[in-house]
């Protein structure tokens, strides 16, 4: 590679699907404003709001474009966050897609960071980062990602949540876009697809965006609320996991997602569905990756998980990954 390929100034493209975000929008604007680096297009995806979100990005629209901005909103009334960013996506000719959460908060460093490694490097398909989680008290932590095992981070700790990482869009395209019929979990689905599709990969274990936990977010704050979309994303996952060629690799993707299968169970039970947890736990001892040494693992994950609630992801993925 030359330098002036490799310094080459590549446009981006920030994607924010919106739903009913009135009360945090304006913070969110306010951080994606103070951008050291200004985004080439901002584009805002109005999923059928029925609050006061779609007046505020247009009313934000007008005012940026006025200021030299490339922002535009787009009304999706198919419901669902993965139509939204797909369709959002579909939308930029931009090289690099960000895509973001309307609840969420942006270090004025995000896009400048987040775009450094492409420009760099013409062989980065994907940039990695990490994220400050804050809940309504204010207090926050630093999400805890190790460096190794990058797989393993994504199917434990979902490593590519939709804010902590940029992608070229070329790639993305390649991989497969955001899939509009998953309702749970999508960026779980598409973080294995991305992570799968040979792309180059640099992950940076560093903070630049800060993610709110409070009770009006997608996932919400409990799984038996959604039951039936993780299952549904799960089995995509699945799916996907067949197709890997090395046989090695499909037997330990099909072993980790067996285990969060049992890891969901154990939730549901915690929440009250002993049924809906039996039926989840005995599909992932079912499962075809299993074993007798895989199924006493997954009923430990489970059962530790149900008495406790976490924990399980320090001990039991390790000694998966150590299975033959």
């Amino acid at each position: 590679m030359n330098e002036t390929t490799a310094s080459r100034r590549l446009s981006a493209a920030v994607v924010i699907p919106v739903f009913n975000r009135e009360r945090h929008l304006p913070a969110m604007i306010d951080s994606l404003e103070h951008q050291i680096r200004r985004p080439d297009e901002v584009i805002f995806v109005d999923n059928g709001s029925t609050d006061s979100s779609g007046a505020i990005l247009n009313a934000a629209a007008r005012r940026l474009n006025a200021e030299g901005w490339n922002v535009s909103v787009i009304d999706e009334p198919r419901k669902g966050a993965a139509r939204a960013r797909a369709t959002g996506v579909n939308a930029s000719e931009s090289d690099i897609i960000f895509c973001f959460d309307s609840d969420d908060l942006m270090n004025p460093e995000y896009l400048a960071k987040g775009i450094e490694p492409f420009e760099s490097d013409p062989d980065i398909d994907v940039s990695i980062w990490n994220y400050t989680f804050r809940i309504s008290d204010n207090s926050s932590w630093q999400r805890k990602i190790p460096k190794r095992h990058i797989l393993e981070n994504h199917l434990v700790r979902g490593l590519l949540s939709t804010q902590s990482y940029a992608v070229r869009k070329s790639y993305l395209d390649a991989v497969g876009n955001w899939d509009p019929a998953i309702g749970g979990w999508d960026d779980y689905e598409l973080g294995l697809r991305v992570l799968l599709g040979g792309g180059r990969l640099l992950f940076r274990n560093e903070s630049r965006c800060i993610v709110n936990l409070h009770a009006e977010s997608i996932t919400g704050d409990n799984y038996l609320h959604r039951k039936g979309d993780w299952e549904m994303t799960l089995d995509k996952m699945t799916a996907t996991a067949d197709t890997v060629a090395d046989p090695s690799l499909r037997l330990y993707l099909l072993r980790m997602l067996a285990y969060r299968r049992a890891i969901l169970a154990a939730h549901y039970r915690r929440e009250g569905d002993a049924a809906a947890a039996r039926e989840l736990l005995s599909s992932a001892l079912r499962s075809n990756a299993t074993d007798k040494p895989m199924r006493i693992l997954l009923r430990g994950a489970y059962t530790l998980t149900r008495l406790a609630g976490r924990g399980s992801g320090l001990i039991f993925p390790p000694l998966i990954r150590r299975l033959k």
